[in-house]
């Protein structure tokens, strides 16, 4: 599958996952912690979502690192609005005291 087919949906679901926390916080602040790859597409994403009605006003802090150096930080109490982890360890460490049990039911 090409990058061109893969993006689009990329984005997409990067932007809906933006809108749902900003909605929380009504114009405040999201803590976005993720591993380091996404960061490009972060750093494109969040000035598109800011110049949105729901994003107008919504400021961001960001941290990105490690899949697992971030899944301990945010264990040990960094807040994270939005965390974006690499590895089914990193967030089954969390489990269930951050992320539901069931959150790796998928259902194809």
């Amino acid at each position: 599958m090409s990058i061109k087919r893969v993006l689009p949906g990329l984005v997409g679901g990067l932007v809906a996952l933006f809108a749902a926390a900003p909605l929380a916080h009504a114009a405040g602040t999201v803590n976005l912690v993720a591993y380091s790859t996404p960061q490009d597409a972060y750093k494109r994403i969040i000035p598109l979502f800011q110049r949105t009605p729901p994003g107008k006003g919504v400021k961001f802090t960001q941290s990105y690192g490690a899949s697992g150096d971030q899944s301990r930080a945010v264990a040990a109490g960094q807040k994270a609005d939005i965390l974006h982890l690499a590895l089914e360890p990193d967030v089954t460490r969390l489990v269930p005291s951050l992320v539901a049990p069931s959150w790796n039911d998928n259902r194809y």
